[in-house]
């Protein structure tokens, strides 16, 4: 049919091709921390330009084998940066790793130039070689997934997969070609267009989606852990106490609930306390991650708030004295704070299940004793402060 000619067929490829380049350009400036990302959009913007040269290039050109080298050429670096950008975005980095591809690409244009007069060897070669390339690519993406990821770098490696069957099929087509006007003139060539566009489109979103899903568990992770701390955020402590309780209840071992307040010192009110400095904050959390066993679990609340569940408590005297090797922790001075003003510990505790049986009960537990240590700290400043009145002698 006149629309499946070759040049149509190669100038549609270009404007899918230069499209894809758009679309991941645009997704790279929004996750711009996503390893592998900047590698695809290189390998879309290289594989524009080798598509561009083999549609329209030749006929600008000093002679049809230097379009052909130069396409070929450059669709050889695509690829190898998309095998290079999947292995980094699958977390597979290694610092010299893309010092093999400038050696590749020279022997590969090498090559191509020795074989620029034979169109079945050069077609053979290069099909050869571009199967060999997407194969690697469709394997990277499934090596070490995750559940979340794994239907999207699923999907993103079949297209991957069919795209190496395609170029291996014409690579044994070519093969068997006797000479090189019957291979122009073969309709394989039109099916490979078909289907490369078909590669580009579905690699396409395949990346767009693996970066969304990658930025959303991003996401999660900041929500569930602290920035300044690098504790876990406040979101991961229901989850934690409905983990401890269920074990406990299997188990029957007792755990308690922790709640601790930093603050400046003369914080009266029942009110959060001021924002403490980020070294302050830091200190504290490398502290509590020092302090708290494998099976115990200690998080950020915020405004100077911390929470410690410990795993095992069998006795009154057994938290007790994890509270005071607790509290001489914290009071130790911090090297990095210019000021060393000592900082208010108050810490609530309460036991499950003696103080409750569920998350809402321990907490409110936990918060009550917090407070009642905080008052009775400030109490003889209160009573300084408002003096009994004198009552006379009658």
């Amino acid at each position: 049919m006149p629309f499946l000619d070759r040049p149509t067929l190669s100038l549609l490829m270009v404007l899918a091709a230069a499209m894809s380049a758009l679309l991941l350009t645009t997704i790279w400036r929004i996750n711009r921390q996503l390893p592998g990302l900047a590698w695809w959009t290189g390998a879309a913007g290289l594989g524009c330009l080798g598509f561009a040269f083999m549609a329209v290039a030749s006929p600008y050109v000093a002679s049809a084998g230097v379009a052909t080298l130069l396409s070929s050429s450059l669709l050889f670096a695509a690829l190898l940066l998309i095998l290079e950008g999947s292995l980094r975005f699958m977390r597979r980095d290694t610092p010299r790793r893309w010092w093999s591809g400038l050696v590749l690409l020279p022997v590969f244009m090498g090559l191509t130039w020795g074989c620029l007069d034979e169109v079945v060897i050069r077609r053979v070669f290069h099909d050869s070689v571009y199967a060999v390339l997407l194969l690697g690519c469709a394997l990277a993406m499934l090596s070490r997934v995750n559940p979340e990821e794994r239907l999207v770098n699923t999907l993103s490696a079949l297209f991957m997969l069919g795209m190496a069957l395609v170029m291996a099929l014409r690579a044994v087509i070519s093969s068997q070609i006797p000479h090189d006007g019957a291979l122009d003139q073969h309709p394989i060539h039109a099916v490979v267009y078909l289907l490369l566009m078909l590669f580009v489109m579905g690699w396409t979103y395949c990346v767009h989606m693996a970066c969304y899903l990658r930025s959303q568990a991003a996401a999660r992770q900041m929500q569930r852990e602290d920035f300044v701390t690098t504790l876990p955020g406040p979101h991961a402590l229901d989850d934690a106490l409905r983990q401890e309780i269920a074990r406990s209840q299997r188990t029957g071992l007792r755990f308690s609930y922790l709640l601790i307040e930093v603050a400046e010192p003369g914080q009266t009110s029942d009110a959060p306390p001021p924002a403490l400095p980020p070294e302050v904050l830091r200190a504290f959390g490398q502290r509590l991650r020092q302090f708290a066993r494998d099976a115990d679990f200690a998080c950020h609340l915020g405004d100077g708030r911390f929470v410690v569940l410990l795993h095992h408590t069998p006795s009154q005297e057994h938290l007790r004295g994890a509270i005071a090797r607790l509290r001489h922790s914290l009071l130790a001075p911090i090297q990095d704070r210019a000021a060393q003003a000592p900082l208010d510990v108050n810490i609530g505790m309460a036991m499950w299940p003696l103080d409750g049986p569920d998350t809402a009960a321990l907490g409110h537990t936990a918060l009550q004793r917090m407070q009642a240590e905080k008052f009775s700290m400030f109490k003889p400043f209160l009573d300084d402060a408002n003096p009994a009145p004198h009552v006379a002698s009658t």
